[in-house]
């Protein structure tokens, strides 16, 4: 729902909630990733991905995630909410370049954990 509510919000020129429903949809996203591949009783979002560090799904080889925070998915995730999860009035390019590097990166994550879960079957 997430998705499709910041598409909705993006169409319509409201930037700060497309900008907040975006990294609502990545967090569901990790979230869901870590209940299918790792789960466990963690008390934070930040707990659930490097849960997913841990286990492998974020890949140490290619900078997807670093103990010093300064990873792609730790710099992603910064980036989509530098001021935090719903940062005020945005504009249009800013927004549009988050909701571009969403789809891609997730497109991404989504091909690897589809990947994972047919070597498992």
């Amino acid at each position: 729902g997430h998705y499709s509510q910041a598409l909705a919000a993006h169409a319509r020129g409201d930037w700060a909630a497309a900008n907040a429903q975006l990294r609502s949809f990545v967090e569901e996203f990790f979230d869901q990733v870590v209940e299918t591949i790792a789960p466990g009783p963690y008390s934070s979002s930040h707990q659930r991905r490097q849960a997913l560090a841990k286990v492998g799904f974020f890949r140490s080889d290619l900078n997807e995630w670093s103990d010093d925070g300064t990873g792609f998915v730790q710099s992603f995730w910064k980036r989509l909410h530098p001021q935090g999860s719903h940062p005020g009035l945005s504009e249009k390019e800013d927004s549009t370049f988050r909701l571009h590097i969403v789809i891609v990166v997730m497109h991404y994550f989504a091909k690897r954990l589809e990947s994972l879960l047919i070597k498992k079957n």
